[in-house]
């Protein structure tokens, strides 16, 4: 069974997008082994600096490349990222080697 790691920083809270994931998750499952990992942001001032908020996003990062085992499957997505088609997703995944490679990806 093809095994799928989601891992999103944080958890949900409103409970609308709770039940939408949680259906989707069990429709997942039927067919795949799927595990959600959500590690703890990192807190933020009231109003961060910029160099603070790039700190704090860095010890993200190293919190989902903790995560992420090796020779794995990569699909980065994020909030503000655009939409992207079914042939567009599928270009989008890497296959990495290793964190180092894995790192480099996020980073572009």
């Amino acid at each position: 069974m093809l095994k799928i790691k989601i891992v999103a920083m944080g958890k949900l809270t409103e409970p609308g997008f709770k039940a939408a994931s949680d259906e989707y998750l069990a429709r997942l499952n039927k067919n795949f082994s799927v595990t959600v990992v959500e590690p703890k942001p990192e807190p933020l001032p009231q109003n961060p600096s910029d160099n603070a908020i790039k700190l704090a996003l860095d010890k993200e990062a190293d919190k989902i490349l903790a995560e992420i085992p090796p020779r794995s499957a990569l699909v980065a997505m994020c909030v503000e990222g655009k939409e992207l088609s079914s042939e567009e997703r599928q270009q989008g995944i890497y296959f990495a080697e290793n964190l180092q490679q894995i790192k480099e990806i996020l980073e572009k």
